[in-house]
């Protein structure tokens, strides 16, 4: 299993670098789940490309989709999991890594089509 957060280590050199680096590039607050609208768009452009090998890689702790604006109804009306088996029917291939201090296990494999799709990362 790949340490993802060794990773990130290696490349920023802390994880107040890290943290740092997330708050000043979210678009959205902390604790929004917008994970079925983003594999929308993720299959709308994967659609358009050529190549026979389409992937999403997908960084979540496996909550359900959640925001609290008044734009969140346009949001919300796609739902992870059959937007997810949408872009696996059309032959894309999703690896869902697991990230956070609570995890939903089952829904994060569910979403990734089963456990082979999964990995992990240990904090």
């Amino acid at each position: 299993m790949i340490n993802v957060l060794k990773i990130h280590r290696r490349v920023f050199g802390s994880d107040d670098k890290i943290n740092d680096w997330i708050d000043e590039n979210r678009n959205y607050e902390p604790s929004w789940t917008l994970l079925g609208y983003a594999f929308t768009l993720a299959r709308g452009m994967l659609t358009l490309e050529k190549s026979k090998h389409k992937s999403i890689i997908l960084f979540s702790d496996g909550d359900p989709d959640k925001c609290r604006t008044d734009e969140c109804e346009e949001f919300l009306e796609y739902d992870q999991l059959i937007e997810a088996y949408e872009c696996r029917e059309q032959g894309m291939q999703l690896l869902y890594i697991m990230v956070g201090t609570t995890i939903d296990e089952q829904r994060a494999i569910d979403v990734a089509g089963g456990v082979q799709n999964t990995l992990k990362s240990v904090l």
